[in-house]
């Protein structure tokens, strides 16, 4: 896989009628989210590590709709999975830990999504 941090924007974004499959990498340290999918993008984004960006791990908004499954994601500033404003999607296998507030999953608003992932607690 790659490494992909430091990013300006994004370090992985998925729009358009993209349908990628994104698989293996490390997506670290963004100044934003490490995966933004959005405005009809699909995709498959499977087996990353997503960590330490400064927005979400992994965020979904305006009919994006990718699969996300078996990604390790954690240390994310705002949520590890942020769906919102019209995302969807079938989150499956995900282990999500580590978020400020516990915001491993954040579902806001009337979102379409499958979920069955794995949230870690806190250790006090």
């Amino acid at each position: 896989g790659n490494q992909i941090y430091d990013n300006v924007m994004a370090g992985v974004e998925i729009k358009t009628g993209g349908d990628p499959e994104v698989r293996g990498n490390v997506i670290r340290d963004g100044k934003q989210s490490g995966v933004f999918v959005h405005s009809g993008g699909r995709g498959i984004v499977e087996r990353n590590e997503v960590r330490a960006n400064a927005l979400s791990g992994i965020a979904i908004k305006r009919m994006g709709a990718p699969v996300v499954r078996h990604n390790r994601v954690h240390e994310n500033r705002v949520a590890g999975v942020y769906i919102w404003d019209g995302g969807a999607g079938v989150l499956e296998g995900n282990l999500l830990y580590g978020h400020p507030k516990n915001m491993d999953l954040a579902i806001v608003g009337d979102n379409s999504t499958e979920l069955t992932n794995q949230l870690r607690p806190r250790s006090t």
